[in-house]
């Protein structure tokens, strides 16, 4: 969800956000700045973190400023911006709530210095952060908030509100299914409050049929459309940087393909998780959405047959060849696997079909385009 929406649901548990409006139109801003006056900062509102170092939160002080960042943010990256109050702040912090997938339950996180990557903080300055095991049974007991109060050398006259908002946020995180609640930075004013500057939010998917709320906060304009595309027919597909096209069945399988690619000096396109129990119309919508890709040079299809069949693949295969252009690296292996391997030979596409995975690596190396 986007940041306005992550501080509504702190602002209903009684955690401070910063007084602020989302807009889509410039003449919105107006009745903003009649309460408030300059300084006042906008953030584009887009799925994505270091908006920051992307120039997307920009502090604007007079109304040229205001017009240029509208301008510029509005439309073309952003379809909503939210304005807020400029706070003058004393401290930044961190506080985050996160699922530990090591120990099976949720960490609380606190670190001294907020409102940069908290991943770059940990590398450079590890002593600067502190965390805790949170046993779902007692939830967040006192102790381990004054822990976390303590380690942050703060006025112990904020102990109170410190605690509050740990209580709540832990509350939210439990509540709504959370696998990420991030509040960066949490400020502290020039009137010794705390502050939730930004806040981030990520839900368990697999919960969300619990929450029908929250998936009325979904903005799909900021999705990359095969995502979108890519859902409507049961896929897990995600966008990522590289160049080769990478299609799996299971979730560990398309995990390793896409470290196998790596190996092999190159980066993956995408990840894509055709699962189980997908039918021939899912393995040729896959192969669609990954081959439309203009960023795909090639293609690594690594399935092992088992649910999923060989022959139910190479099926879903077939009817995609007509349009087939860049190369492709496919493994067919398990179930039914000559059967689909007798129907993809019969094919004309540009493809290598290899018999394990360090052939697959050699072939994926060797790729030209």
């Amino acid at each position: 969800i986007h940041e306005y929406q992550a501080k509504e649901i702190l602002k209903k548990q009684g955690i401070p956000v910063p007084e602020g409006l989302v807009i889509e139109k410039e003449e919105e801003a107006y009745n903003f700045l009649e309460r408030f006056g300059f300084p006042i900062v906008v953030k584009a509102q887009v799925h994505s973190g270091g908006r920051g170092k992307a120039g997307l939160v920009k502090i604007v002080r007079s109304y040229g400023e205001l017009e240029s960042a509208i301008h510029l943010l509005v439309g073309k990256i952003s379809h909503k911006l939210l304005l807020e109050e400029c706070e003058n702040v004393k401290k930044e912090l961190y506080l985050a709530l996160i699922i530990d997938r090591k120990v099976e339950s949720p960490r609380i996180i606190v670190g001294k210095e907020g409102g940069i990557e908290v991943e770059d903080v940990a590398k450079e300055k590890p002593y600067s952060i502190f965390s805790q095991i949170v046993d779902v049974r007692y939830g967040l007991l006192p102790y381990q908030i004054r822990r976390l109060f303590y380690f942050l050398d703060l006025d112990p006259a904020l102990l109170g509100d410190f605690s509050l908002i740990c209580e709540r946020l832990y509350r939210i995180f439990i509540n709504m299914e959370c696998t990420l609640c991030e509040i960066n930075p949490l400020a502290i004013n020039d009137n010794d409050k705390f502050s939730a500057l930004d806040a981030k939010m990520v839900f368990d998917d697999n919960a969300l049929f619990r929450h029908r709320d929250i998936l009325e906060l979904y903005d799909p304009v900021q999705d990359d459309h095969r995502e979108i595309e890519a859902k409507k027919y049961g896929l897990n597909y995600v966008k990522l940087s590289g160049d080769i096209g990478c299609i799996a069945n299971g979730a560990g399988l398309a995990m390793a393909t896409m470290d196998l690619v790596k190996e092999a000096g190159r980066e993956p396109a995408n990840f894509l998780d055709v699962g189980g129990g997908a039918t021939k119309d899912m393995v040729k919508e896959g192969i669609r959405i990954v081959h439309s890709d203009p960023d795909v040079k090639a293609i690594f299809i690594n399935i092992f047959g088992g649910i999923l069949r060989c022959d139910t693949f190479a099926l879903g295969f077939k009817e995609s060849v007509h349009y087939l252009h860049k190369p492709i690296v496919m493994r067919l292996s398990g179930t039914n696997s000559e059967e689909g391997l007798s129907i993809i030979k019969e094919l004309s596409a540009p493809l290598i079909l290899v018999r394990n995975l360090k052939e697959a690596l050699e072939k994926l190396r060797e790729l030209k385009y």
